[in-house]
């Protein structure tokens, strides 16, 4: 009986300082790992890349043309404000481009982000715009590294007088034989005077 006690103590004891001394090994590599190498811990978890955002905002959805759209230069054209934005607030440089089936991109203006952020005006002529969607992101350059903002889309309406009469014109022409119905029945109620 004493002798089971005194074996189950001595298995008790010798696991407690088993415990120890894997405790005690596993804290030694963490320190010696820490001196042999200071800081690359951090090190790994500060070159890590951060995700940057990159955001595109405009001013106008839709664009109306009463014909067709102008060239460059012309009077009359129509504006487009747009303002990007990167998450991170740093510098760099950037392009607003667009596109007329959002696969292939053509550059429209160039610029630098000053403190994360980037405002334009762009025209919406002939050189780029077309009839129907048209696909605007920005691009943005920073340490090597490439990024793109969401896509948006601007749709440009062409021919909007015409369009528009031809809408209308259903309407126009029922308001007027309501009109002329209405008019000519007048008419016919109306007394007329007995000749002398």
């Amino acid at each position: 009986m004493r002798l089971t006690e005194s074996s189950s103590k001595l298995h008790a004891i010798t696991k407690s300082r088993f415990v120890r001394v894997q405790f005690c090994i596993v804290f030694l590599a963490l320190l010696i790992g820490a001196f042999v190498s200071p800081g690359s811990a951090l090190d790994g978890m500060m070159t890590s890349p951060t995700p940057t955002t990159l955001n595109l905002a405009i001013s106008r959805s839709s664009a109306y043309y009463l014909g067709s759209i102008p060239a460059p230069e012309s009077s009359n054209l129509l504006l487009l404000n747009w303002t990007a934005s990167v998450s991170d607030f740093s510098n760099g440089h950037g392009s607003i481009q667009s596109s007329h089936e959002n696969a292939t991109w053509s550059n429209l203006e160039s610029f630098d982000f000053i403190s994360g952020v980037a405002q334009g005006r762009q025209t919406i002529d002939s050189s780029w715009a077309w009839p129907g969607a048209n696909y605007l992101r920005v691009s943005y350059w920073d340490s090597g590294t490439l990024y793109f903002s969401n896509v948006l889309t601007l749709k440009v309406s062409i021919n909007y007088a015409t369009t528009m009469l031809l809408t209308l014109s259903p309407f126009v022409a029922v308001v007027g034989v309501g009109a002329t119905v209405y008019f000519v029945r007048k008419r016919e109620r109306e007394p007329t005077a007995p000749t002398p």
